[in-house]
């Protein structure tokens, strides 16, 4: 696997740095859908679940818990309006490893297993139509 460093820009004034992970069999990149792109914030802390909000309406309020967590792991989302809501669990390579959808919602408590992942470091996002909120799940067993 490599990781190569994309591109450097601010977004809402936090640098942003976008990197591109490849997986490489016997020296060839694999090509398509292998590639991931993956933006975290420059001298992002790698552990917690802070969450960085990019969106324009109003913020969800979002807590994860336990975090760390050994395998199951709840997500607690509050909404200011009813709308729909998209929880998706990424692992390092930008693959999806949960995913969750609600329909016209103001908030509730979703359980996420992640007791078939490996241990290590995955990426919750929580969508909705005003933006994106994304944490860190760290999974220790």
């Amino acid at each position: 696997m490599t990781l190569t460093l994309h591109k450097t820009e601010v977004v809402r004034g936090i640098k942003v740095l976008t990197l591109v992970v490849a997986l490489l069999m016997t020296g060839i990149a694999v090509a398509g859908s292998a590639v991931k792109h993956l933006a975290v914030e420059a001298n992002a802390n790698l552990v917690g679940s802070d969450f960085h909000w990019n969106g324009m309406g109003d913020e969800p309020e979002v807590n994860i818990y336990p975090n760390p967590t050994a395998g199951v792991t709840f997500i607690d989302v509050r909404l200011a309006q009813p709308t729909d809501v998209t929880i998706v669990i990424y692992n390092l390579l930008g693959t999806a490893v949960a995913r969750m959808d609600e329909k016209d919602i103001t908030g509730g408590k979703f359980k996420i297993d992640l007791s078939g992942q490996a241990n290590g470091l995955y990426f919750a996002e929580v969508r909705t139509k005003d933006g994106v909120k994304m944490a860190r799940i760290r999974v220790t067993r």
